[in-house]
C-alpha cells in the first residue's frame, strides 16, 4: 500500500506461527529468511508475527528485507521485540548514495532514511545488508562517488554491516531498460539469450573501463578495510585497505593481484 498503492492480502500471523512451527518440528532449521519486501509494511502485524514465534518458543533466527522508508516508521518497541523474537538481519536495498539518482530511479525513499535505517540496526545490534548499484546509462561522476561514499559510512558504523555493489543491467520491460535500448546498446533478442545473461559479475558497454576499474577496486578494499577478520595474516592487508579507502586511494592495486593469484592456487 505505501509503495504500490494497491490492496494487499498476506497469511495471518497465528497460521504464520502455525506452519512454521509445524516445519521447524518436522524438518529443524536454525535459521529462515524472508525474501519479501512487503514484510515490514504493518508493524502490527510484524509485531504479531515476532509475537507468534516466542509464544511457540521457537528456536531459530530469522532475516527479512525491510524498506528505509518502513524502518523509520518502526517504534524502538517493534525493533527490540523483532530483535527479542530472532531478528539477526535485515536487508535495506539503497540502490544509490545520491538523491537525484534514488530520485530518478522512483525509489521513494531518501538516503538520510537509509542513515537513520542503519542507526537504529545498529542500537539494537542487528546485522544489515545495504545492496548498491552503480553503473546506470547516462550516469554522473558525482553520483557514483556519493554511492562509494556512502558505501564507506555504512560499513563504518558497524562491523556487522554489508555493502554489496553491482553494476546495472537492463530488466526486459523496464523503463530503463527501454532507456538502454533507445541508446543503440545491444540487448538480448530471444529467451535463450535472456536466459545466459549475467546479472551479477557482468556490466553494460556503455560503462567506461575506468569507472569498471575504480569500482572493482573499491569493492576489493572496503570488503577488507572494515572486516571482523581477527586473522593475523589478514591485518596488514586490512590496515593497508582501510587507509586506502580512507584516501580513496585505489591505484597500483598490488594488494588486489597478489590475493587474487594467490585465491585460485589456495583453491586449487
Amino acid at each position: 500500500p505505501y509503495v504500490f498503492k494497491r490492496k494487499w492480502n498476506a497469511i495471518a500471523p497465528a497460521r504464520m506461527g502455525e506452519e512454521l512451527e509445524y516445519l521447524w518440528q518436522r524438518f529443524p532449521f536454525d535459521d529462515l529468511n524472508f525474501q519479501d519486501e512487503t514484510f515490514f509494511t504493518y508493524a502490527d502485524r510484524v509485531a504479531a508475527i515476532a509475537e507468534e514465534f516466542l509464544r511457540r518458543n521457537l528456536k531459530f533466527s530469522w532475516a527479512g528485507t525491510l524498506r528505509a522508508d518502513q524502518a523509520v516508521r518502526m517504534s524502538d518497541d517493534l525493533f527490540a521485540l523483532c530483535k527479542r523474537s530472532g531478528l539477526r538481519r535485515v536487508m535495506v536495498g539503497v540502490e544509490s548514495g545520491d538523491q537525484q539518482t534514488l530520485n530518478w530511479l522512483k525509489k521513494d525513499i531518501t538516503i538520510e532514511q537509509v542513515f537513520e535505517t542503519a542507526e537504529r540496526c545498529k542500537r539494537f545490534d542487528l546485522g544489515a545488508i545495504f545492496p548498491f548499484i552503480v553503473g546506470f546509462p547516462q550516469e554522473s561522476p558525482q553520483s557514483v562517488e556519493a554511492s562509494l561514499q556512502a558505501v564507506k559510512r555504512l560499513r563504518a558504523m558497524s562491523p556487522k554491516f554489508e555493502t554489496v555493489i553491482f553494476f546495472y543491467q537492463p530488466y526486459p520491460g523496464s523503463p530503463m531498460a527501454d532507456l538502454v535500448r533507445a541508446s543503440g546498446y545491444p540487448m538480448p533478442q530471444s529467451l535463450a539469450e535472456w536466459a545466459e545473461f549475467d546479472y551479477v559479475e557482468s556490466h553494460g558497454p556503455w560503462v567506461p573501463q575506468e569507472k569498471w576499474e575504480r569500482v572493482q577496486r573499491f569493492k576489493f578494499y572496503q570488503r577488507f578495510a572494515w572486516s571482523e577478520n581477527g586473522s593475523l595474516l589478514k591485518w596488514p592487508l586490512k590496515r593497508l585497505a582501510r587507509w586506502r579507502c580512507e584516501k580513496d586511494f585505489y591505484r597500483f592495486p598490488i594488494e588486489k593481484r597478489l590475493v587474487e593469484w594467490l585465491k585460485p592456487a589456495a583453491s586449487a
